[in-house]
């Protein structure tokens, strides 16, 4: 996944003068994933009781603040080597301000909209360079519409335990994926989970409703190992018809998608 993405962090401290003025960060990624790989961090980072994120809050996926102990702890994360993960996908700029500083930074425009990428959300699945494709779910099985979408519930398999807040999705989490039944048209009953059938020994595969939660890597489903074929499947009344079918892919022919 190539391009930029854009983050502005906060330092909000109870101090009212420096909350105003102090310690306003512009960070830049790579892409959306390392964003939110690196809030993953800060909340680990919080969650062990050191005092450099206290108060981390996600305001949306590209605004965030906290209230740790100094303005410049996104420097000292970096500085004691905690983000070594991060050293060629992240660059940081501390904006101008009135009390310390700082430097002008020309905005490139991503805007984000849509839900945040956290475990329980429900989402819309679309094609990331032809954004009109839509995950649609028809006869049991998944293909890609231009005039219909399905609407999914992606959450972690398991929440690690002491856990603060909503849990941002990243590319090595296992998640379980689910059809959001109160949003589909038909009956589910237990066949409501995302998972992959076998045909023909094993020589065929296909996205399909299965009654057993199918655990996925969330990087593997949005970025490495689902594209499309055009495949004959038999609808609800018997008739053939061919349809743009998900199914695994690894060799070449995956495509990338994302949550919206």
């Amino acid at each position: 996944m190539s391009g930029i993405y854009n983050v502005f962090l906060k330092w909000a401290p109870a101090d009212k003068s420096q909350t105003a003025a102090w310690g306003r960060h512009h960070l830049t990624f790579a892409n959306r994933y390392e964003a939110d790989e690196f809030y993953r961090l800060l909340q680990t980072v919080r969650n062990a009781n050191l005092p450099m994120f206290a108060g981390l809050t996600r305001a949306s996926p590209q605004f965030w603040s906290h209230s740790g102990l100094l303005w410049h702890s996104v420097h000292d994360v970096q500085a004691l080597g905690l983000a070594d993960d991060f050293r060629t996908t992240l660059s940081t700029v501390l904006i101008n301000d009135g009390q310390v500083g700082g430097r002008t930074f020309d905005l490139i425009e991503n805007a984000v909209t849509g839900p945040d990428w956290v475990s329980g959300g429900t989402f819309f699945v679309r094609n990331r360079r032809q954004r009109e494709l839509y995950w649609c779910v028809h006869g049991g099985y998944v293909h890609t519409s231009e005039e219909k979408r399905t609407k999914f519930r992606v959450e972690l398999e398991e929440t690690p335990e002491g856990q603060e807040g909503k849990m941002v999705l990243v590319r090595g989490d296992r998640v379980v994926v689910s059809v959001v039944q109160e949003a589909y048209s038909v009956e589910l009953g237990d066949r409501k989970y995302l998972g992959v059938e076998d045909f023909d020994g094993g020589q065929v595969s296909r996205l399909a409703l299965v009654s057993t939660p199918h655990v996925w890597t969330f990087g593997d489903l949005v970025l490495k190992k689902v594209g499309v074929r055009w495949e004959d499947v038999r609808d609800g009344s018997g008739n053939v018809e061919s349809r743009p079918t998900l199914v695994p892919m690894s060799e070449g022919g995956e495509d990338e998608w994302e949550l919206c």
